[in-house]
């Protein structure tokens, strides 16, 4: 088990992207579109370019990683470096952390998404028959290299995903600062350091997912039934943010806030472009289908749903909650 991202200096910014000199890439397919000359180069290492969809987030990509180990004789001395957001984070890393039992790990997030939350803390896993995330370890990098210029590159709705993310910590503690939720614009390097750094300390509390850091699941066990209900057509953010006003919705409903509470948080969910789409969605759901759906989740024992709720404004605590509700 590597713990080397309890040590703060292992997110490193940088205003230039050197280039590998050993190892093995695996890269965002569509990577190659905007940074050809940097992936592309006659003196190349190794790479593997992989689709970023939750559909593909499987054993079967899995396996085309593992033979990309193989046939490039990947010691468990040798570095992976890997390029993406999100998904191939997660993927990638679940490859290194369970092939020969455990190579080497850098990271390099080029989506908002992954700079503040996917790429930290060492979770890696694939998704198994729908389920997010089901099967994973926790595998932290040697160092996690953030590269702001990868951000110029993003469509609006990628940028709004790690938005997404953002607000929910902002939700969870009231130290971080705001954030302007808009489609286009991008957080500036101390905002984005902020929150890395903000969820880089949770992690260092707690590695394993047993006490605090399980607040960062604030609107996710809504999010992923919504995800697999949806058959994964919303995307990962605007389904974490659906799953936020689902849990303020719960709370109301238990008793753990008051109308003002409700009201006030809402505010800042409503600057959120969220699709119209997944508000049709979730007005054919109620929230006993949801809890029903959301037993299957990791971090659920027992017949109670550990859910985290909102108990204030910009406060939250893990509860038990019926699936019967």
């Amino acid at each position: 088990m590597h713990e080397h991202y309890l040590e703060p200096d292992r997110i490193r910014l940088v205003e230039n992207l050197s280039y590998p000199d050993s190892g093995l890439i695996i890269a965002d397919a569509i990577l190659k579109q905007h940074y050809r000359d940097f992936f592309e180069r006659n003196d190349g290492l190794p790479t593997l370019y992989m689709p970023a969809s939750e559909k593909s987030k499987n054993h079967r990509s899995l396996a085309i990683i593992y033979t990309f180990f193989t046939k490039q004789n990947l010691k468990r001395s040798d570095t992976v470096h890997i390029y993406g957001g999100g998904i191939i984070c997660d993927l990638a890393a679940y490859g290194v952390a369970t092939f020969k039992r455990g190579c080497r790990l850098k990271l390099y997030p080029t989506t908002l998404l992954a700079m503040v939350d996917a790429a930290i803390g060492g979770k890696c896993a694939v998704n198994y028959q729908g389920f997010k995330n089901q099967i994973g370890t926790f595998y932290p990098a040697e160092e996690i290299t953030i590269y702001p210029p990868f951000l110029q590159t993003l469509k609006p709705i990628e940028l709004r995903q790690g938005k997404a993310e953002m607000l929910k910590c902002f939700y969870i503690s009231e130290q971080l600062s705001d954030i302007d939720t808009s489609d286009s614009s991008i957080p500036g390097v101390s905002q984005i350091l902020e929150y890395a750094k903000f969820k880089m300390d949770i992690c260092a509390q707690d590695p394993h997912d047993q006490g605090i850091r399980r607040t960062l699941n604030f609107g996710h066990t809504f999010g992923h039934v919504l995800e697999r209900l949806s058959g994964y057509r919303f995307k990962h953010g605007d389904s974490v943010i659906a799953g936020i006003s689902a849990a303020i919705d719960l709370s109301l409903k238990l008793g753990l806030i008051d109308s003002e509470v409700d009201e006030l948080s809402r505010k800042n969910l409503s600057s959120y472009p969220l699709p119209a789409a997944i508000d049709r969605f979730l007005s054919k759901l109620s929230i006993p289908d949801i809890l029903s759906e959301a037993r299957q989740d990791k971090k659920n024992s027992g017949s109670a749903l550990k859910m985290v709720l909102p108990i204030g404004y910009r406060k939250v605590a893990i509860r038990d909650v019926s699936p019967t509700l």
